[in-house]
């Protein structure tokens, strides 16, 4: 669903290609972007898909490299960064950079707190996350 801006009505739109929840979104130059999550068997996923507006269309992406339900995604400098969550056996602390130009995951470095349904932020060319389940209270930064 979508808010119409003008007369602030929602309006129904394509549905995702995979059902998923838990899932990290983010939005890079104006498009959204959906990866990981738990699909409907509730089976941690590494899928992604991007929804292009005018067509009204959920284009599907290259995976990251390891499957990860309730992690963040973040847009930072024209990329990506999917950020710890569970991999199906644990709570995990790395870090996966998107490139949608190359359509490229790359590992960078890793968290310094494994976390799962945590926040995080982009804030003056750094990245955040603090919060989430099996963690410290010290906000983690990295690059």
């Amino acid at each position: 669903m979508k808010l119409k801006e003008k007369v602030l009505k929602w309006e129904k739109v394509a549905s995702m290609n995979v059902k998923r929840y838990v899932f990290g979104a983010a939005v890079l130059n104006g498009v959204i972007f959906v990866f990981g999550g738990a699909d409907e068997n509730i089976t941690i996923v590494s899928s992604g898909e991007y929804y292009i507006v005018p067509l009204n269309k959920w284009i599907q992406l290259k995976p990251m490299k390891i499957a990860r339900s309730a992690h963040c995604l973040v847009a930072h400098n024209d990329q990506l960064y999917s950020l710890g969550g569970n991999d199906g056996k644990q709570v995990i602390s790395s870090v996966e950079r998107y490139d949608p130009s190359s359509d490229e995951w790359k590992d960078v470095a890793s968290m310094q707190t494994p976390r799962r349904w945590f926040a995080a932020v982009v804030f003056n060319n750094v990245i955040y996350a603090f919060g989430g389940y099996y963690c410290t209270a010290v906000i983690t930064l990295f690059l």
